[in-house]
């Protein structure tokens, strides 16, 4: 009876109807979900290694950037100590085309031990393009010193490379001073190789010929020629130096010997050929006369007159006049 009312059976499709348009929009809302999950699935796939290369270069940037072993370390480290000058070198770092720089830290026993190793850089010695660098100033005392150094490309650091032995500044070499030795007229001029401030000098001289008698002179400055007065003219002296640095109380040996002959007194010739000059024209006519009038004294000697024969001079004045009236008178 219920399939045969109409207005039921009419009710019947029309629900049916919507159950299916429902089903059926479900089942196409499915199918898009599903269809653009599907998309994007294979859009990631496609995209995937791509993001996985980029991800993985990166990385590996961002650990060689801050990998130290990636810039090698400088090799040979040594440091040379000649006349108090200390100087660290080592073997340049070769980076192509890039400009390698290096950096230097020094650590002081005492830093060490009190300071819980404390390293300080060295700011003459930072940054620097050359692959050796001058510490003497950094070395003030005498104790051990330790100095490290590393290469710098870009922003990429070595790792640190240190002086295998640690260095005290009293092992350094010592060696004697140069000499240049002139004349100047009676003396004898010393012209010292000055090796800096920490030096003082002990000159040593002596006659050639007679090396048991030495002199000796200090020279504090080696900056001012050193003169010579006490020699002899036309003699043959020979000189020696040593240096001597009383902040490690150590000497040098001596240098080589240079021997220099002491000329005469060129002014002293002079002034006597002048003198000799003066007396002859001067002096040697005085003589001559002297000696002439001597010679005439006790050749021809002086008589007297007798009393008579002398005439005085008012006498002789009155009878000039009364000869010469009577004359008139004539």
């Amino acid at each position: 009876p219920l399939l045969v009312n109409p207005a039921f059976r009419c009710h019947f499709v029309k629900s049916t109807a919507r159950e299916e348009l429902r089903l059926h929009s479900a089942n196409n809302y499915t199918n898009e979900k599903y269809n653009v999950w599907t998309s994007r699935m294979e859009r990631v796939r496609k995209e995937l290694p791509r993001k996985v290369f980029i991800f993985l270069f990166f990385t590996f940037v961002s650990a060689v950037m801050t990998d130290h072993s990636v810039v090698p370390a400088p090799q040979n480290v040594t440091l040379g100590s000649i006349n108090m000058k200390h100087v660290l070198t080592w073997s340049p770092v070769i980076v192509p085309n890039w400009n390698v720089t290096y950096s230097l830290q020094v650590e002081g026993e005492f830093e060490k031990i009190h300071w819980n190793q404390s390293w300080f850089n060295v700011s003459e010695c930072w940054s620097i393009p050359v692959n050796w660098c001058d510490v003497t100033h950094e070395i003030a005392a005498n104790t051990l010193y330790s100095l490290r150094v590393r290469a710098d490309w870009g922003t990429q650091r070595s790792d640190w490379t240190t002086l295998d032995q640690p260095f005290n500044r009293i092992t350094t070499r010592l060696t004697p001073p140069n000499l240049n030795v002139h004349t100047d007229g009676m003396h004898i001029i010393v012209k010292i190789e000055d090796l800096g401030p920490y030096f003082v000098y002990e000159l040593f001289y002596w006659k050639k010929d007679e090396d048991t008698v030495v002199h000796n002179k200090t020279v504090s400055e080696a900056s001012v020629p050193v003169h010579l007065e006490t020699v002899e003219a036309k003699t043959d002296y020979c000189m020696k130096v040593q240096s001597y640095v009383k902040a490690i109380n150590r000497r040098s040996d001596f240098s080589s010997p240079v021997c220099v002959s002491a000329p005469g007194d060129s002014a002293l010739n002079f002034w006597a050929i002048f003198l000799g000059v003066l007396i002859a024209i001067v002096v040697l006519p005085l003589v001559t006369w002297k000696v002439s009038r001597m010679l005439q004294y006790s050749c021809f000697p002086a008589e007297m007159l007798p009393e008579t024969l002398i005439v005085t001079r008012s006498h002789h004045r009155g009878s000039s006049g009364s000869c010469i009236l009577q004359e008139l008178q004539r």
